[in-house]
């Protein structure tokens, strides 16, 4: 048994066919189009990675047809990742369905490690081709305890707008990694367990240095949770440089 595994953690509609059940199309359409940016953005820069020991666990709501999940299957090919169904019935919190999924990640996590080391992605963003191995460097010299890594510093990218910028998060960034044990009693937290800005509350935290950008955030349209935050901007970002440092 491994002592420690890493996972990115992905969630790739959980809501979706519940939230648009009275608009028909509209789910299918939404999600052709991110399968089209996670192939695009966020698994090139997964198989850019410097460092290929992690795997890729992507969350599915229960609603989503087989045809689509076929379809992520072939873009991640060659890449090691697991797909794991969701039933949720709510907010993603165990109170509201989500212990199902947190129980059988448990349950595979403490067949395959002691440790599981747990990165947030969203699959319509990136990260920096050296991203996995700057975290892992921090799992080896931290061996024991619950803990976060952070990485503050990225890029916001407006890509209808052709428009980069350099950005830090004061605390918490969606791309937070939580580690824990794998044995822990009533079953682990998970980095889903809450919001990445509760995650990042956590006594011991750790971070990338400032200077690193670690992660990219894709602004567009069909992204209704994403603009432009303006107190994150720290300055303009060269748009020619995103395939050099994300691999895209």
């Amino acid at each position: 048994m491994k002592r420690w595994k890493h996972y990115i953690m992905i969630r790739m509609n959980l809501y979706l066919y519940r939230t648009l059940a009275k608009r028909p199309g509209q789910a299918d359409i939404w999600m052709a189009d991110r399968l089209k940016k996670f192939a695009n953005i966020t698994v090139p820069s997964l198989r850019g990675q410097t460092c290929q020991n992690f795997e890729i666990v992507c969350l599915w709501d229960s609603k989503t047809p087989k045809k689509t999940m076929t379809r992520a299957e072939k873009i991640l090919k060659g890449l090691q990742y697991r797909f794991i169904i969701v039933e949720t019935v709510g907010r993603f919190k165990e109170k509201d369905g989500a212990v199902g999924w947190a129980r059988e990640f448990s349950n595979i996590a403490k067949t395959e490690c002691r440790r599981a080391v747990m990165t947030r992605l969203d699959n319509d963003d990136a990260l920096a081709i050296g991203a996995v191995e700057r975290i892992q460097s921090w799992v080896r010299k931290v061996k024991n305890g619950v803990y976060v890594i952070d990485m503050p510093c990225g890029v916001m990218w407006d890509k209808e707008n052709g428009k980069a910028y350099l950005a830090k998060h004061s605390r918490g960034s969606p791309f937070i990694t939580l580690v824990e044990d794998t044995d822990r009693k009533g079953g682990m937290l998970t980095v889903y367990w809450h919001c990445h800005n509760k995650v990042a509350s956590h006594d011991d935290i750790f971070y990338t240095p400032k200077d690193y950008p670690g992660w990219l955030m894709t602004i567009h349209e069909k992204n209704c949770t994403n603009r432009i935050f303006e107190e994150m901007i720290v300055g303009d970002f060269d748009e020619k440089k995103l395939g050099e440092l994300f691999g895209i």
